[in-house]
């Protein structure tokens, strides 16, 4: 059986020469995407960003899944929002590109997974929205803390598994624990 094909979302890291002064940018993704992938019988594929989107067309194709990673927030524009207090850094083309490659996996209906930044976008995409200073806008009204105390690998709460779908199929109905670690 062949291994399936999963592209992982690339980003920028802008980091300072040690040699010149000057700020370099990197393309990159989390290695825990890379060998959590690879880990669990897939094959990673870091689709890194390019600022014409379509240039990397034929590497979507190649795709049987597809993780959108962590990082800055969603330009609020695209969920048809103007910015307020409390958006952090956003970088429209990042959003453009991933939103691309987040068309491409809806229409061919392939799995995705997303993780904090990558959950909010797959959301935009499917036309939902966003609050943009979580902690502010839900001050109050959630047990949950957005960003927990504890650390990465501790579970503080748990998720329910929406019963018919793919997930459901792999882990059954019910509730997974799960942490907030953003």
């Amino acid at each position: 059986m062949t291994k399936p094909i999963i592209g992982i979302l690339g980003n920028i890291l802008e980091t300072r020469s040690a040699v010149s002064n000057s700020i370099v940018k990197r393309s990159f993704t989390n290695d825990a995407c890379v060998r959590s992938v690879a880990g669990n019988g897939g094959v990673p594929m870091i689709l890194p960003f390019v600022a014409d989107p379509a240039l990397l067309d034929p590497l979507f194709g190649l795709c049987d899944g597809m993780l959108f990673p962590g990082g800055g927030d969603v330009a609020p524009d695209f969920y048809g929002e103007a910015p307020t207090e409390g958006l952090m850094e956003v970088d429209r083309a990042m959003d453009e590109f991933w939103l691309r490659a987040a068309r491409h996996a809806m229409e061919r209906r392939l799995p995705v997974l997303g993780i904090c930044r990558g959950m909010q976008l797959l959301n935009v995409a499917w036309k939902g929205t966003l609050h943009q200073d979580i902690a502010r806008d839900l001050a109050g009204l959630s047990p949950l803390e957005h960003v927990q105390r504890e650390f990465r690998h501790v579970t503080t709460h748990s998720a329910r598994i929406e019963p018919g779908t793919r997930l459901a199929r792999i882990l059954g109905e019910g509730t997974v624990p799960v942490n907030s670690m953003h």
